[in-house]
């Protein structure tokens, strides 16, 4: 696996929004370099939500192979999670301003 084979991630501060990222890869595999975001893909990998070559040593990169089904629909859930949250919200605002 060479570099130029697939996209490098830099840097993601939570495992939902690498796991996010990384769905929107359309080359695979794709390096991450970032410790951090490492530790992520390990929760993510250990999750069966990335299909991913994490190292043995800290400071080393990794390689994600793709994105699962699980990580997928966890995804979806998490999209579907926020409209709820959304609609509540404008539904509260509104019940509110009726109420005045």
């Amino acid at each position: 696996m060479n570099r130029a084979s697939g996209r490098l991630i830099e840097h993601a501060t939570m495992s939902m929004e690498l796991l996010r990222q990384l769905a929107f890869c359309e080359v695979f595999p794709v390096l991450v370099k970032d410790e951090t975001s490492v530790d992520h893909l390990r929760v993510l990998r250990a999750a069966g939500m990335v299909e991913a070559q994490l190292p043995d040593e800290p400071g080393h990169p990794a390689w994600v192979h793709g994105v699962t089904g699980v990580g997928r629909a966890m995804l979806r859930a998490d999209d579907a999670r926020k409209v709820l949250e959304l609609r509540g919200s404008r539904q509260m605002a509104a019940h509110r301003a009726l109420t005045r």
